[in-house]
């Protein structure tokens, strides 16, 4: 039976956190407010029988608060807590004013409603039971003064005040006690969001860094995607142009176009090796921006181009500065008064043979990685197909040549002997 009681006594409709923590004050205020009003009963019977008369406030103070539980299980939350406030400082003015008025032992008692107030309804509720109570003491002294009010009737006794001032401060205390456990309980709602709300922010700043190494990454991809496709076009090109027979100098030519659009470099040589004379020949020397032109030479031996020529594969050489200063004055090709920083070499392979040596340039540090290095190799198969081209086509120009020459001849022999 009793725990059927105290459900019906907290049960309530709560829509809002306001009015839950509302609920959480009101629900052991109103069991405060009983106990008390018990309390000052029976101290009131044992140790001041003269203020019996006074006992009927009791007992409506008592049925006030089951009413205000029956309006909160009803959901009327804020409506409780008001009556509940108004009607406690009514009955608390009543008693002053019915055990002596200014000079009563329980004119504190309307004081302990500013602290109710404030709990339940923050500062506004404190202000207003401050002024009612101002309001009060400032009517007791004018009934005391007009004589209207007649203070023979306040307790003198010790035990009188004993029995109002212990009241007064169990009731202060226990309702500060909930008062400071429900800020307590605010507190550590506060604290536990704000632990929520900062783990919250972490993952969404590690869902930002995430995002942001994604877009990175996607953007990257699209650069490499915008390049290769570039490279492609250029390649394709430089097919077209290899398809076309024409001279080797003008076919190096439009490759070196082609390749100026996907590739960096300051110098571009075709070097060609001539294995039974061990002999290189350059057919195209691109530096600073001009061609340069060189004779035949015999293949210098421990050098970047006999190491291709020897191994068939390509090489990469980033030189650092004091290597660039190490190579000052030295003879070299195309422009002397510059040393090449960044070099990629690329061997150029026709029938399993190695045929001759392509290389690009650069002044700037650190220009070339893998990527130019693979991108020259795929220049490289297709510059010794247009190297194969070209002397192919000329040899069909001077088969054509020699043939026009021959049947020149014959026509002038043949005009010979017709005219003998």
């Amino acid at each position: 039976m009793p725990s059927h009681i105290v459900s019906w006594l907290v049960q309530s409709d709560i829509i809002d956190d306001e009015q839950t923590r509302l609920r959480g004050l009101l629900n052991p205020m109103l069991r405060l407010s009983v106990f008390l009003i018990v309390l000052d009963a029976g101290l009131a019977l044992v140790l001041t029988p003269e203020t019996i008369p006074t006992l009927w406030l009791n007992i409506m103070g008592a049925a006030l608060c089951f009413a205000l539980f029956w309006l909160m299980r009803r959901g009327q939350v804020y409506l409780a807590g008001g009556t509940l406030c108004v009607v406690l400082w009514v009955f608390m003015v009543c008693y002053v004013v019915m055990t002596g008025g200014l000079a009563s032992s329980g004119l504190a008692f309307p004081g302990l409603l500013v602290v109710v107030g404030f709990i339940l309804f923050g500062a506004p509720g404190a202000i207003v039971f401050g002024l009612l109570n101002l309001a009060a003491v400032f009517g007791l002294y004018l009934a005391a003064r007009s004589g209207v009010l007649s203070v023979d009737d306040a307790p003198s006794s010790m035990a009188g005040l004993l029995a109002n001032y212990s009241s007064m401060f169990i009731a202060l205390t226990l309702v500060t006690a909930i008062g400071g456990r429900s800020f307590h309980s605010a507190l550590r709602r506060i604290h536990t969001n704000d632990l929520v709300l900062a783990e919250r922010n972490q993952v969404l700043q590690q869902e930002i860094v995430e995002r942001k190494r994604a877009e990175a990454s996607i953007r990257e991809l699209n650069q490499d995607l915008h390049r290769h496709t570039k490279q492609l076009i250029a390649l394709n090109e430089i097919n077209r142009d290899i398809a076309t027979l024409s001279t080797l100098e003008g076919t190096l030519r439009n490759v070196l176009e082609k390749l100026k659009a996907i590739l960096p470099l300051d110098a571009f040589f075709v070097i060609l090796y001539d294995k039974p004379t061990n002999s290189v020949s350059y057919p195209l020397m691109y530096d600073s921006g001009r061609f340069w032109h060189t004779q035949h030479e015999l293949l210098e031996e421990n050098t970047m181009t006999s190491q291709v020529l020897e191994n068939g594969t390509p090489l990469l050489v980033n030189r650092t500065t004091e290597e660039i200063a190490i190579r000052v004055g030295k003879i070299i090709l195309g422009d002397s008064a510059r040393i090449s920083a960044s070099i990629v070499y690329a061997p150029l392979m026709l029938g399993g043979q190695i045929i001759g040596v392509i290389s690009a340039h650069s002044y700037e540090l650190n220009t070339y990685d893998e990527s130019h290095r693979d991108l020259l190799m795929g220049s490289a198969y297709q510059i010794a197909i247009a190297v194969h081209n070209s002397k192919l086509y000329e040899n069909i120009q001077t088969e054509l040549s020699e043939r026009k020459r021959a049947e020149q001849e014959f026509s002038i022999l043949n005009a010979y002997l017709e005219d003998r």
